[in-house]
């Protein structure tokens, strides 16, 4: 579900309030009309997904084993984009999105950038 028209909704899972924060910061300085929506634990999150459908979910957590969760199997089904923030970008041989760890407002910018890719 969406707001008013172009109204943007991202949602942003992590424990470490600062850290959300910041990424909700980093979010709006790229989309000043974004809403975002922190929170702590998944189960949190699921609960707002049957309220809006975000733009963008973005976790603090490892993605091995996500999908198999159940706000992995909740966002898959309705198709919304994930993207892990983390140190564990490296190596990875999937399609994982990954937004290392320390972030910029240029690397939230350059994810957000390819959204619209």
């Amino acid at each position: 579900m969406q707001g008013a028209i172009g109204m943007q909704f991202y949602f942003i899972v992590a424990p470490e309030t600062v850290v959300a924060e910041d990424l909700a910061d980093a979010i709006r300085a790229f989309d000043p009309e974004a809403t975002v929506k922190t929170f702590r634990a998944e189960n949190d999150a699921l609960a707002g997904l049957e309220v809006m459908r975000p733009r963008l979910l973005i976790l603090s957590r490892e993605p091995d084993g996500f999908p198999a969760t159940p706000l992995g199997r909740a966002v898959v089904a309705t198709g919304v984009p994930i993207a892990f923030l983390g140190t564990f970008a490296g190596g990875r041989q999937d399609e994982t999105v990954v937004l290392s760890s320390p972030f910029s407002d240029e690397t939230v910018a350059a994810l957000l950038r390819g959204l619209n890719a």
